[in-house]
């Protein structure tokens, strides 16, 4: 995530007039980010959280899936009202990616989201994984049966 606030004086990169810069010293970003290393949770608790936002706390009708800043981006502000998700470009800011996607495919996007959070979430005892130390093999399982099951 770049957050202006969190990094002190980012280099700027330009590329046909927008700021395609991000850092890529690893080494030295604990240096530089104020909330570097907050984030405890396990890879399989960050999928679970990141179904949870997306299916039952993000208003898509009001807001934009952003990773530029922390604040909700407001729909009204860019003009894109379409009636699907919007997502901003990082690097070309006044791009939707999302502006080309029909309301059918959004709609089964967004019904495999709630599906997955339902069926991760439980952790049904016909996936028998754990989601705090999740294996590729068993996670692929476990996305065959969403999908399948939609």
């Amino acid at each position: 995530m770049r957050d202006p606030k969190s990094i002190e004086s980012p280099i700027t990169q330009t590329c046909v007039g927008w700021n395609v810069y991000f850092y890529n010293d690893l080494t030295k970003l604990s240096k530089l980010w104020n909330n570097y290393g907050l984030n405890k949770l396990s890879s399989g608790d960050l999928w679970i959280e990141f179904l949870r936002y997306y299916t039952e706390r993000f208003d898509y009708n009001k807001n934009i899936v952003t990773i530029r800043q922390f604040k909700p981006l407001l729909r009204r502000e860019n003009g894109w009202l379409r009636p699907t998700i919007a997502i901003e470009d990082p690097f070309m800011l006044t791009h939707n990616l999302a502006a080309k996607l029909s309301v059918k495919n959004w709609t089964k996007i967004l019904r495999v989201f709630i599906f997955a959070r339902q069926r991760f979430y439980s952790q049904p005892e016909s996936i028998d994984f754990n989601i705090s130390k999740p294996n590729m093999k068993t996670l692929q399982v476990g996305l065959t049966l969403v999908v399948q099951a939609i």
